[in-house]
Formats: structure tokens, C-alpha cells, sequence
């Protein structure tokens, strides 16, 4: 009988302020049937209960901290088919990337960024010296010869002078086009004066 009261007995904000912190209510866990929780459950919306329709609140912006507006699509910043001049100033080397149609396998990865305009673009390649590489095309375009029999670690192209031929990539799910670089145009140029 002691249980079922306590139960019922829900303190209003006045005896709560009125019995300071040491005043506790020690309630069981009560569970709600469907019907309860369409009543008396607290949301956002409204519910009306004789036609069993709810009408959810208008979403404000100031609601949700983690809204962010959409980002624009990504735009290329060079023209598609053309020829300009390019440096290379730096190489990442990205370690165990999974082999195309391999993912068992692993690979390293080297990520050259091309100097164009002021504009960087970044150009992935893979740390082979199989003939047929594009690391191997580079190379002998540079004068480094048959990287498969003498091994190349890349990092020596740094700081070249070349031409290379923009080509756009297929636009995203957003509409994103990006620059790309044609590894097979790429042609060595010599320096400018006063660059080395």
C-alpha cells in the first residue's frame, strides 16, 4: 500500500524549493503503454488525440547548432585541354594503400603537388618502377633513365620545371569538377632565370 502512494505522489516545484536539496522522492520505474506515450510523452509537436494526427513543430535555424549551409559545388580553376607551366614543390609519400582490385595487397603512394598559376594541384602516383609506371614515365622525361633497374624513391622531382595538360575530372554527386594533371603530358622544361 506504502509503494502504490509513493508512486502516485509526484512533489510539485514548491515542495521541492520548500524542502531544500535533502528532499528525494524514490520512485520505481514506471513504463508507459503506446497510448500513454502518445498523451502524455513530452515532444516538440502537438497530437491531437481524436483524430490521431500529429503536427510536428517548424524547425528553426537557431534550433540546431550543427546546421550548415550546403557548400557551393566545387568549380575548376584552370581551363580543360590546355597546356601550362608547372613546378613541383613538394611529394607526400602515403604508406599500405590498398592495390585497385586488390585489397589485400598494399602499396605506397606518392602525392606530387604541381605549382600552376599559383594555383596547387595535387597528382597521386604510385611508388612503382615497373616499366609501364607512371613513376617510371617521370622519371625518364626528367633524365633518370630505367628507374627499374637503379630504384627511385621520387623525391628528386621535387623543384623540376615542366609542362603539364589540365584535364577536368566527371562532375560529383554535388556537381564538383576539379583540375587534374595528364601524367603523360607532363614535359620537362628547363628552370627559369634565377629559379634552381
Amino acid at each position: 500500500m506504502e509503494k502504490a502512494n509513493a508512486e502516485e505522489y509526484v512533489p510539485s516545484v514548491d515542495d521541492e524549493e520548500e524542502a531544500g536539496k535533502a528532499f528525494k522522492v524514490h520512485k520505481e520505474p514506471r513504463y508507459m503503454t503506446a497510448d500513454q506515450v502518445r498523451n502524455e510523452a513530452p515532444h516538440t509537436g502537438t497530437y491531437s488525440n481524436q483524430s490521431q494526427s500529429y503536427t510536428p513543430k517548424p524547425i528553426e535555424e537557431d534550433d540546431d547548432e550543427t546546421y550548415a549551409p550546403p557548400r557551393e559545388p566545387h568549380k575548376p580553376k584552370l581551363e580543360d585541354g590546355k597546356r601550362y607551366n608547372a613546378k613541383i614543390t613538394r611529394v607526400e609519400v602515403i604508406r599500405d594503400q590498398p592495390v585497385y582490385n586488390h585489397p589485400e595487397r598494399t602499396q605506397d603512394v606518392l602525392v606530387y603537388t604541381f605549382l600552376i598559376r599559383n594555383i596547387e594541384i595535387k597528382r597521386r602516383v604510385t611508388k612503382s618502377t615497373g616499366e609501364m609506371s607512371n613513376l617510371n614515365k617521370l622519371a625518364k622525361e626528367f633524365g633518370y633513365g630505367d628507374i627499374s633497374l637503379t630504384g627511385f624513391d621520387g623525391k628528386k622531382l621535387v623543384g623540376k620545371s615542366c609542362r603539364v595538360k589540365i584535364w577536368h575530372s566527371k562532375p560529383t554527386q554535388n556537381g564538383s569538377v576539379f583540375d587534374n594533371i595528364d601524367i603523360d603530358s607532363v614535359e620537362a622544361t628547363n628552370p627559369p632565370e634565377g629559379e634552381e
